[in-house]
């Protein structure tokens, strides 16, 4: 007849499943200490890098409120309700411990205004539609015409008739609001392939760089001031990839 063998249980075995209950139960004391002690309540909510949404806009959209405790602000969630705002291209919110929040807000740049069917669309240097509004705003951006819009959603990427000279236009837009240029330019036209800007003066120049906008542009820049201090502002501008602009009178 075959013995049978009863081992006694394992000691060290209780000790371990003894002390992962103690860290379990740290863990939840500790959990239930932080979640309900007044010093990780929020206080401050600060803002940095906003200027076209007020911080009053920024809390209201963002959904963090001060008294709140700080761990349990979702910071995924409250990203999402920032991101649904089309003037936010990008977002960041961070913990100040022990109770300060700091939401840090990348926003699009309006580099133009598109008339469109009795409305204006707002336009960023991706070529996004950020607002739409129903009275020509008053903020001295320059106009995009000639564009045939085939659909726009605000927060989404305009939907033209032609992508390649609408990103080209964006790049020169940019390039207009990167050398201050928005008191000089009162329109950026668009004539099939090709682009002119036309001045606030009522001057019509000819683009057609290709390369180094942003140079050719501070050029430009240059010559206008020049010409508008002479009073010099009718005629034609031609701006090429020679390296030289070529100004003529109107005849």
């Amino acid at each position: 007849m075959n013995a049978k063998v009863y081992k006694f249980p394992s000691k060290k075995k209780k000790h371990v499943n003894i002390g992962l209950i103690i860290i379990i139960v740290f863990i939840l004391m500790l959990s239930f200490y932080i979640l309900n002690t007044r010093i990780f309540i929020i206080r401050n909510i600060d803002v940095e890098g906003n200027y076209y949404l007020s911080k009053k806009n920024i809390l209201t959209l963002s959904g963090i409120h001060t008294g709140t405790n700080i761990f349990a602000v979702d910071m995924d969630k409250h990203k999402g309700n920032l991101r649904r705002n089309p003037y936010i291209k990008d977002i960041t919110i961070r913990r100040v411990l022990p109770n300060s929040i700091i939401i840090e807000v990348d926003e699009r740049n309006e580099v133009a205004i598109i008339p469109y069917n009795g409305v204006y669309l707002h336009i960023d240097e991706d070529g996004y539609v950020l607002e739409v509004s129903k009275e020509y705003p008053d903020n001295k951006l320059p106009v995009l015409s000639g564009i045939k819009i085939k659909n726009f959603y605000a927060g989404k990427y305009l939907d033209t008739d032609k992508k390649a000279v609408y990103d080209k236009s964006l790049v020169i837009l940019k390039s207009l609001k990167d050398n201050n240029m928005d008191d000089l330019i009162s329109e950026v036209r668009i004539n099939g392939e090709k682009i002119s800007l036309i001045s606030t003066g009522g001057l019509i120049i000819d683009f057609n760089a290709e390369e180094n906008i942003d140079y050719r542009l501070s050029f430009l820049k240059n010559v206008l001031i020049d010409l508008m201090g002479k009073k010099n502002e009718n005629g034609y501008i031609i701006v090429n990839d020679s390296g030289n602009i070529i100004y003529r009178p109107k005849k």
